[in-house]
């Protein structure tokens, strides 16, 4: 069994964004296509609907862009439990330290996408 993974934001968001001189960034940018292209399959990818809802805001062209790379994912049930995975990953950044008893009160993960961009 792979592992699970849950992809936020920044991943669609720096794979479809404009390319700027910041070294940083565009070291990030690289990284991320990188990670998305070699490493993705090697997990079970997974997001939610907070995703999909921060995807979609702003300019229309980019979040199509954004929407179109999380088509194929599978999206996490709203439930309690998935509310409070969002809120650590809020309050603690991507860096988020997710407890056992939480990540064992996760639902399912849906293999239909529900959504569609």
């Amino acid at each position: 069994m792979k592992p699970r993974l849950y992809l936020e934001t920044t991943i669609p968001s720096y794979l479809v964004a404009r390319r700027i001189g910041s070294a940083r960034i565009s070291a990030d940018q690289q990284t991320t296509q990188h990670w998305w292209d070699l490493r993705r399959l090697e997990f079970d990818v997974f997001i939610s609907e907070l995703v999909l809802d921060e995807s979609a805001s702003g300019d229309p062209f980019m979040a199509a862009a954004r929407l179109e790379k999380l088509v194929s994912l599978p999206q996490l049930a709203q439930t309690h439990a998935v509310d409070l995975l969002a809120q650590r990953i809020i309050e603690g950044g991507s860096k988020a330290a997710l407890s056992r008893s939480l990540l064992r009160r996760m639902p399912p993960i849906s293999r239909s996408p529900q959504f569609t961009p």
